[in-house]
Order: structure tokens, then sequence, then C-alpha cells
């Protein structure tokens, strides 16, 4: 067993790996070895990110209100965007 099956246990807490592949050989004899590529989960959060640092960035200078902070709650937000739509997909598939 190699680590791209190993990881795919968490799929529904996470969504399971985006961008995994197994082991393969290219015609050139070259290999491209396994990669975990990351989770879904980890995957939908960098995407809702892009869209909210910026929303948030218009707040940037206020008074009371760092740049950690700002940080922070770009990445609760994210987070909290990922996990729902991990939670629709759940729900899509309990549809299907």
């Amino acid at each position: 067993m190699n680590n791209y099956e190993d990881k795919t246990d968490d799929r529904k807490e996470t969504g399971g790996m985006a961008f995994a592949r197994p082991t393969s050989q290219a015609p050139n004899f070259e290999i491209a070895w396994d990669q975990q590529g990351m989770t879904l989960r980890d995957y939908f959060a960098a995407k809702a990110m892009q869209g909210i640092i910026p929303g948030l960035m218009l707040r940037q200078g206020q008074p009371g209100y760092s740049d950690g902070e700002m940080i922070a709650e770009s990445v609760a937000l994210s987070i909290d965007a990922a996990d729902c739509m991990i939670a629709m997909l759940k729900e899509r598939d309990k549809e299907e």
C-alpha cells in the first residue's frame, strides 16, 4: 500500500485528496512517484481565501484592527467556508 491509498480514509471529514496521483511510469521510463496532494478541504479553503482577503483588506488600517487579526479572521472564514462546501458535498452524496 502506498501513501496515496493511506490518506483516502479521511474522505468523510476532509473530502478526500485533491490532485492526488498514484505512482506511474511515463513511456520514456521516467517514474512519477505518488503524490498525496492536499485535502479537498484545504483546496476549498485556499480558494475561499482568495475572495475573503481582498474584502478584509478594506478594513486594513482601521483603529484596533491589526494585520494579525486580519490573517486570523481570513483563516477562520476560509476554513468555515471549506467546511460548508464539504457538508454540501456530503448532502449531495446522500441524495444520489
